[in-house]
């Protein structure tokens, strides 16, 4: 079968010669029928092998794939009516009209009839047979193993179409990859990787510059252009309005830029910059509250209450921050300073971010906090960035998402003896219990969209069904609605893809506010496959990648089982589809963040994809380890300064023209990973380099910045040096490690470059 196409398709009932019965226990299968039957009587086999006769398809090669369970509509698991079909197949009468060799038939035992089960039974078979291409059937037979197969044949990299029984001389090709010139751009913007869309988008360069520098809280470029616009107002390119820029040169807003998209990307917040972040907020909510809480609240509130916000304390701050709230802790008095220092999230959040380690892990603080939350919103209605990037064309997606899980469901006809609203009802409520957990691991809490994709006969029933289940819906925060009349004929997938897309287009339009209301800013696609016709879920599962593309959002394949005796299950799948669509947009993304040095990014990011990413993901967390973790206390002194003279030479690839980032990287990579703090503290005493290097980093809007000010001891230094010669200074006094880190550095961003279509 090598370099040949193999045929790959469920045996059913309909092969047996009894499509749509329930049972046909003690009944004769009948494999070949009658060559002049149509419809259901006709043999799914031989519409095949006539339709891609007609097509000119050559098929070199039959994979029959059967269940080995014990629940079964026939006497015997539909493994051994497959054998049977094979033995008829090759043998001298041949099968439906067409007569295999032995070497070229296969049969296909799956443990159950599910995706899963499914995906590793052709794995195996494609590892042994290699063939050039795959047709795999769909619209008999269990849709679970059609799709299990279809996966397996993705993931293994090979090509490959589905083949509609009733349709069998088009075959479809849903595993097309799906990248539009657009594409990529969308999932910049939302999730505000400014830098590089001043590469990509000449015409808008000098706006996404400026927003990348905010995001760096570095307001020099926004003041410098405020100036420029006062002296020369027909500026060529354009700038921005004089009080936009204004708006951008002012600190505190940047502070909260960097901060709350940092967030939203799912950067590494670290105790510096949350510090910095939330001492200030206090501030602001103490100045106006100082009055009413001196009067109602106890010295053992205000005092550490007032050494946070004063900026002079000394250490990480976490202890005062729970000195404060424990003394809170049996009082009734509310307001915005109190609920912050209630907030246990956020303060188990800061005391996390004191170790100076959060970028090395997966952040566990989600949701996040609802202060967090409620302070990104009041900061996003106001934030100049919405405008400016609509003067680009564009809409922003709001700071930490929206939360919503948008939930895509075929409604399908009862089965014949089964209760159909009881069953229907239960598998809806265990979707929604499943997509409300999905919104665990986003940064807030939304709502769930739910969308029932109904064909012409069963609209109603739908609309039955969302009635039935409204207090449910209710209870949960889900906002629901049919995609009514949907073509579910052989020949209608891509058309009920359309129609799909089009739907999801037609609400609201965005805002760049969590409550816009619209499907564009959902944070995830859950799309459930359950029982029904090919064209449905397969047309779905088309639309899914889209929106997943279109959202720039990721999303998840799950299947609804209907085990017998035992209530609907839903089973994961593999994220195998993500090859068809954002695996290529994450890969760039990633490589992005590589550059910034934002390694838990870049590891996030690829772990949203498909297996295709699995071996990059492993290389970028090894790494992010080498980049930024402490080495472990089996290595010699020499092994951790031959180390960080390579974190600090990378640093100075990368980064040295930003000297704030680069000193706040650069000091986080070598302490405490490879210096304690007092190695370092001594360090810094003994050589110039390390000492201005600590001052640049100390003195950085996400450090110390507005502690300083808050605190009367001025800000910035007026002049910085070159943060390279401070960098290469540091590095004379360690082993030199021969660029061994750049190299690494080099290798992993070539490998996630050529993993995405997207390229300079």
């Amino acid at each position: 079968m090598k370099g040949q196409t193999l045929l790959i398709h469920a045996v059913g009932g309909g092969d047996c010669g009894f499509a749509a019965a329930p049972s046909f226990t003690g009944q004769q299968p009948d494999y070949e029928g009658d060559p002049a039957a149509t419809g259901k009587d006709r043999r799914p086999l031989r519409k095949l092998f006539e339709g891609l006769a007609l097509a000119n398809e050559k098929v070199e090669g039959t994979a029959l794939l059967g269940t080995t369970n014990e629940h079964r509509p026939g006497d015997r698991p539909f493994i051994a009516y497959a054998r049977e079909m094979a033995d008829h197949l090759t043998g001298p009468a041949g099968l439906c009209g067409r007569r295999l060799e032995p070497t070229c038939v296969s049969t296909v035992p799956a443990t159950h009839p599910t995706m899963d089960a499914a995906n590793h039974a052709v794995t195996r078979l494609l590892a042994e047979l290699r063939p050039a291409a795959c047709l795999v059937t769909c619209g008999s037979g269990s849709y679970s193993l059609s799709v299990g197969a279809l996966l397996a044949v993705i993931e293994a990299g090979i090509p490959v179409r589905l083949v509609h029984i009733d349709h069998a001389h088009q075959p479809y090709e849903i595993a097309t990859t799906r990248h539009g010139p657009d594409h990529l751009t969308t999932w910049l913007v939302r999730h505000r990787f400014w830098d590089e869309l001043a590469q990509l988008d000449p015409e808008h360069r000098l706006t996404w510059q400026l927003l990348a520098a905010r995001q760096r809280a570095d307001c020099g470029p926004a003041k410098r252009l405020a100036n420029t616009a006062t002296n020369r107002p027909t500026a060529s390119p354009p700038l921005p309005p004089r009080s936009h820029l204004t708006k951008l040169a002012e600190q505190w807003p940047a502070i909260q830029a960097a901060f709350f998209e940092r967030l939203g990307r799912g950067e590494a917040v670290d105790n510096s910059l949350l510090r910095a972040w939330l001492c200030h907020h206090l501030s602001n909510l103490y100045t106006r509250e100082r009055g009413t809480l001196r009067a109602t609240q106890p010295r053992s509130v205000i005092e550490p209450l007032e050494k946070l916000v004063s900026g002079a304390f000394e250490g990480s701050g976490a202890s005062l921050l729970r000195s404060a709230s424990r003394a809170l802790s049996t009082g009734t008095t509310d307001s915005p300073v109190v609920r912050t220092l209630r907030d246990e999230r956020l303060l188990d959040m800061y005391e996390d971010a004191t170790t100076h380690a959060a970028h090395l892990r997966p952040n566990p603080h989600r949701p996040l906090p609802h202060t967090v939350v409620e302070a990104a919103d009041r900061f996003e209605r106001g934030d100049i960035a919405r405008k400016l990037v609509a003067q680009t064309g564009h809409t922003t997606w709001p700071l930490l998402g929206s939360g919503d899980v948008l939930v895509l469901l075929v409604v399908d006809l009862p089965r014949e003896g089964e209760d159909g609203n009881q069953g229907d009802r239960h598998a809806l409520k265990t979707v929604l219990e499943r997509a409300h957990r999905q919104g665990d691991g986003l940064l807030r809490r939304g709502r769930i969209r739910l969308r029932l994709l109904a064909s012409p006969e069963t609209t109603d029933r739908a609309h039955t069904l969302l009635t039935w289940a409204q207090p449910f819906l209710d209870g949960v925060g889900a906002d629901a609605a049919v995609i009514p009349s949907l073509p579910v004929t052989p020949d209608a997938i891509d058309e009920l893809r359309h129609q799909v897309v089009t739907h999801l287009r037609a609400g609201p339009a965005p805002t760049g506010l969590t409550d816009s209301g619209g499907l564009r800013d959902v944070d995830e696609v859950l799309l459930v496959l359950s029982p029904g016709t090919a064209a449905a879920n397969y047309g779905m599962i088309a639309a899914g990648i889209d929106w997943s593309l279109e959202a720039a959002c990721t999303f998840t394949i799950t299947e609804l089982a209907r085990p017998h005796g035992r209530p609907p299950e839903l089973h994961t799948g593999r994220p195998t589809l993500c090859r068809l669509g954002i695996d290529g947009v994450l890969a760039r993304l990633a490589e992005a963040a590589l550059r910034r040095l934002d390694l838990r990014t870049m590891t996030r990011l690829l772990s949203l994809g498909s297996t295709r990413l699995t071996d990059t993901l492993r290389h970028a967390q090894a790494f992010a380890d080498l980049a930024m973790a402490d080495p472990g206390q089996n290595v010699s002194q020499e092994f951790r300064k031959r180390l960080a003279h390579a974190r600090l030479a990378l640093v100075a690839h990368l980064l040295g023209d930003h000297a704030e980032l680069a000193a706040y990287i650069a000091v986080e990579s070598v302490r405490p990973a490879l210096f304690t703090f007092r190695d370092w503290a001594q360090l810094t005493r003994s050589h110039d380099a390390a000492r201005t290097l600590a001052r640049i980093r100390d003195a950085s809007p996400y450090c110390h910045l507005l502690d300083r000010r808050r605190a009367g001891q001025g800000g910035r230094p007026r002049r910085q040096a070159d943060v390279r010669a401070l960098l290469r200074g540091v590095m004379s006094t360690l082993p030199d490690s021969q660029g061994q880190l750049i190299a690494e550095y080099q290798r992993l961003a070539s490998e996630l470059r050529a993993l995405t279509p997207y390229t300079e």
